[in-house]
């Protein structure tokens, strides 16, 4: 990949990358388009900057997050889960991790990857 670096005050500061380039890596990243070639690496799991931020700065856990994210309630995703909202509001205060069963079920429920709950 062509690239040009820009310097800051001595240091690098920005990389400048033909726009075809570009588009290619946004289309990777957003995990809109096929990765077009063998050796790309393999596609993360990513989250919403504002999602992070929740985690973050408000000390939410990841389910809490993605479900203020998606502007659902308590009680719509307990019952998408068929659980009670106090039996989810002690899953989203949960300090240890929880069983992969109950991650893939939350994940389905909101419309993620369990992997995207995985923010640390």
């Amino acid at each position: 990949m062509d690239y040009q670096v820009i310097e800051q005050d001595g240091r690098p500061a920005f990389a400048v990358v033909p726009f075809a380039d570009f588009e290619q890596l946004m289309a990777e990243y957003s995990n809109e388009a096929p990765v077009k070639k063998a050796s790309a690496r393999k596609k993360q799991a990513t989250v919403p900057h504002e999602l992070a931020k929740l985690v973050a700065l408000k000390d939410y856990s990841p389910i809490k997050a993605w479900r203020k994210y998606k502007g659902v309630t308590q009680a719509e995703l307990a019952k998408k889960l068929k659980l009670t909202q106090p039996a989810l509001s002690q899953i989203e205060k949960s300090e240890k991790g929880l069983q992969q069963d109950t991650v893939k079920k939350v994940a389905k429920a909101l419309g993620i990857k369990p992997e995207q709950l995985a923010i640390e």
